[in-house]
């Protein structure tokens, strides 16, 4: 689908609302990330780190899944942090 030229200013600021909420999420996966890989190996009580970073990563999966949708039609807006338009109806994302 080509970009639309044209772009309501509620989209855009609604793409940047959800933008920054996916950027915010990646902190608590980032903060127990590292604990838990580098206790991993141990047998130690440690290893429940392991645990609530997969739990954190499960919770993240499924808040970018409801999160990261196109604000005008609800369609998947792909991998990347900084779409200019939705791939599915071409809406312009940013200014």
């Amino acid at each position: 689908m080509e970009p639309n030229t044209e772009s309501k200013p509620e989209i855009i600021a609604e793409f940047n609302r959800r933008r920054i909420r996916q950027v915010i999420a990646v902190i608590p996966v980032v903060s127990i990330m590292i604990p838990a890989l580098t206790t991993a190996d141990s047998d130690s009580p440690n290893q429940i780190l392991l645990w609530i970073f997969y739990v954190v990563c499960i919770l993240f999966i499924a808040f970018t899944i409801k999160n990261w949708r196109c604000p005008s039609c609800n369609g998947w807006l792909g991998r990347g942090i900084g779409p200019n338009f939705c791939r599915k109806c071409g809406v312009r994302l940013q200014a």
